[in-house]
């Protein structure tokens, strides 16, 4: 007998709940587990959303007091610039990395969270609290690589404008307005609002490709495109992101059409993460799109894999399991 999606949404938030340390620190695997175990905040970030969602559903009001201790580790562990390093856990200890794989997403990630925390509790106050130093050190680690035509850099270090990032950070950047709104301080509203739709025009306008019909993946500090449309990452992930992720427009529906008939193949099974992966990318843009058909079908999917005996790897995907699952 399938799993229901309650059922479902339950054994992903007590997947969660097994990686939460008391201080509120998501981890990759279980806490109990015996290898050395990392934490990565833009994964952390990506399964917090997804979380959010899914107590919606499931009405597991308990644990947004988990989420919310999340929120502050991130804002307490976050470097005087915005950013934020990731972590390797092991015998009870968490250490430092020193790196970070890009400071645009991470910020942008944890905003988002951080607005749908709020708008799910009404915790209005909490947002105030933290405007300072969660939320405008969180958009200053976006700012840090922000370029003039809106587009921002994966970090300092890294000047390539990745499509998926500048997609994280157009929903970062809304996230942040929405808070600032939320605080009262609207000239920061506006003026996070304004960053955002730039950000969000020179991805339609700058990483298109009108004769290829697909947008390009990353955008280098001289200008040169990466167009390559065949390997799963980044190539088509980061298409269907662009199409899951921002606002629909009939271009999304034909790159979406396209993209199917050329790349859709799921497996029966989702017998790997990889496949997993696949299967919610895939799921979100059929639900952005309205394929009903499609969506359905990567629902069944994901409601046969066997989270009790299943560790997903990054935590990420039980964060976008919850998103596809529900309508």
């Amino acid at each position: 007998m399938q799993t229901n999606t309650t059922t479902q949404l339950q054994r992903i938030h007590s997947a969660l709940r097994a990686r939460q340390l008391p201080s509120g620190a998501l981890l990759s695997d279980p806490v109990t587990a015996p290898h050395e175990n990392w934490l990565m905040p833009y994964y952390a970030n990506l399964a917090v959303i997804g979380w959010i969602h899914g107590i919606r559903h499931t009405r597991e009001r308990a644990d947004y007091s988990r989420i919310r201790r999340w929120l502050m580790w991130y804002t307490n562990h976050m470097n005087p610039d915005g950013t934020i390093y990731d972590y390797t856990y092991h015998n009870g200890t968490l250490t430092c990395r020193n790196t970070y794989d890009s400071s645009d997403s991470y910020a942008a990630t944890f905003l988002e969270a951080l607005r749908d925390y709020v708008q799910a509790t009404g915790e209005t106050r909490f947002a105030q609290s933290l405007f300072s130093r969660g939320i405008g050190r969180a958009v200053n680690a976006i700012m840090l690589t922000y370029q003039a035509d809106g587009l921002t850099y994966a970090r300092p270090d890294y000047p390539v404008k990745f499509l998926m990032d500048n997609v994280e950070v157009y929903r970062g950047l809304r996230a942040a307005a929405d808070l600032a709104r939320y605080s009262k301080r609207t000239s920061e509203a506006e003026w996070w609002r304004l960053r955002a739709q730039r950000t969000h025009q020179a991805i339609l306008n700058d990483l298109w490709l009108p004769s290829q019909g697909h947008y390009a993946w990353a955008k280098h500090s001289n200008g040169t495109l990466e167009t390559r449309l065949s390997e799963w990452y980044p190539d088509i992930m980061a298409q269907l992101m662009a199409i899951a992720w921002l606002p629909l427009i009939p271009r999304h529906e034909s790159l979406y059409t396209t993209l199917k008939a050329r790349f859709y193949n799921l497996p029966s099974t989702l017998d790997d993460n990889l496949a997993v992966e696949k299967a919610v990318w895939w799921g979100m843009a059929a639900k952005a799109t309205g394929d009903l058909d499609i969506a359905n079908e990567i629902r069944a999917k994901l409601l046969a894999v066997d989270l009790r005996r299943r560790n997903l790897y990054p935590l990420s995907l039980y964060g976008h399991m919850a998103r596809t699952l529900l309508d």
